[in-house]
């Protein structure tokens, strides 16, 4: 498993930053060429370095991505997690430390098809509006909260992460 391989490598992956710019970015960069780059790379480092930085890079772009829309005055409630990746507990709790907020999750494995269908029943006349159909909803519980043991190290590692688009994409243009 994927997961497992990735979690027994220490929080911050030993100094290895993934940059997760395989199509581009958007948020906070609008750059369709920017290009995903591991940083940091020595040959101690294993396939589940490679993955556990991935992960964390992933995670450090959704908190860019979610600093960036807090930036713009909207004010974001709770965060929510759903579908298949949303399951695994050591992902939700990198999340939760990463973005340094609770966590919500849905228990619904299909939760694009599942919103995609509810939509168009709005949209054809089933429900008469989307907050009738947000009733229908599973409620979301609690499934993470920052400030386990590695926070730190996220914390660490995200303000190098910060550091390193510009420069790298100066370089490339």
């Amino acid at each position: 498993d994927v997961y497992n391989e990735a979690f027994a490598v220490p929080a911050g992956a030993e100094g290895l930053v993934f940059l997760p710019y395989l199509t581009g970015e958007r948020t906070p960069y609008f750059d369709p060429l920017a290009r995903g780059a591991w940083i940091g790379l020595r040959l101690s480092h294993s396939r589940g370095h490679l993955l556990r930085a991935a992960l964390e890079g992933v995670a450090f772009a959704v908190r860019q991505g979610t600093e960036a829309l807090l930036a713009t005055g909207v004010a974001a409630t709770e965060l929510r997690l759903a579908g298949g990746g949303s399951f695994d507990p050591r992902w939700r709790q990198l999340l939760a430390d990463v973005l340094e907020q609770p966590l919500l999750a849905t228990a619904t494995t299909s939760a694009s098809a599942l919103g995609a269908a509810l939509l168009a029943g709005v949209g054809f006349g089933a429900w008469p509006d989307v907050q009738r159909v947000a009733g229908l909803a599973a409620p979301p519980t609690l499934v993470a909260t920052p400030g386990s043991s590695a926070a730190d190290a996220y914390q660490a590692a995200y303000l190098h992460y910060r550091q390193l688009y510009l420069p790298i994409a100066a370089a490339l243009s």
